[in-house]
């Protein structure tokens, strides 16, 4: 996954990639960040963006006709708007804006934005697993979390518990950029399904509950309190 950020502030370059990238790794996402300081630059840049943070008021060209550029260039990354003016929000519809983040920018803002552009993906995607000698379509949503069983694996969905020939290593490579979280060397969570938990081992919905690893312990209460405050505060 690609990601522009274009402004002429050096610092609002500065937080924007520090923090995208602090949500790829909580989400376990691959993402990489192009810094581009004028919207010269970023026109004149071969490398194509999936998603574009895009300053409305720069020197050398402003965001909206470098938008306009890049429409007529047949390229339609989607574009995200920074900016201090909320009336740019009708000028903007011939590009195809996906979102608006006003100025001074938010981390919790800029989380909330990449969920809407990621949610779509992390909760229609499902897997196909040969399970007992035939093939399944696994909903992702439905997984509560994954334990390792011997040298296999045990996924728990919400309505049954299926034995899967891999090592749980290879599920959680299919399951890398959704929701979920290794809690210990044997588990790996669904974020969506906690209830709660103690330091020690964590509660999930339907009465399951799996032990926290002190080795993952620090990455899974960050993960869990990003979790938090996009979905309830």
């Amino acid at each position: 996954m690609r990601i522009a950020v274009c402004d002429d502030d050096h610092k609002v370059c500065a937080d924007l990639k520090r923090n995208i990238y602090e949500y790829a790794r909580i989400r376990k996402l691959d993402m990489g960040v192009n810094v581009y300081n004028s919207a010269i630059e970023l026109l004149n840049d071969n490398v194509s963006q999936d998603l574009i943070f895009l300053d409305h008021r720069m020197p050398d060209m402003n965001g909206l006709d470098a938008a306009k550029a890049l429409r007529l260039r047949n390229n339609y990354s989607t574009i995200v708007f920074l900016t201090n003016y909320s009336e740019i929000v009708y000028e903007s519809f011939e590009v195809n804006t996906f979102r608006f983040m006003l100025k001074p920018l938010k981390k919790s803002e800029l989380h909330k934005v990449l969920d809407a552009y990621y949610t779509p993906f992390l909760n229609k995607q499902s897997m196909n697993l040969k399970i007992d000698g035939e093939m399944r379509n696994i909903r992702i949503k439905d997984i509560i979390y994954i334990e390792a069983d011997g040298k296999y694996s045990r996924i728990n969905l919400i309505e049954e518990s299926v034995f899967y020939k891999k090592t749980m290593s290879t599920v959680e490579m299919m399951l890398q950029g959704k929701l979920f979280c290794k809690s210990h060397r044997s588990f790996i969570v669904n974020l969506d399904y906690i209830e709660r938990h103690d330091g020690e081992r964590i509660f999930l919905k339907q009465g399951y509950e799996v032990p926290i690893g002190k080795k993952y312990a620090e990455d899974f209460k960050s993960a869990f309190m990003e979790h938090v405050k996009r979905n309830y505060v």
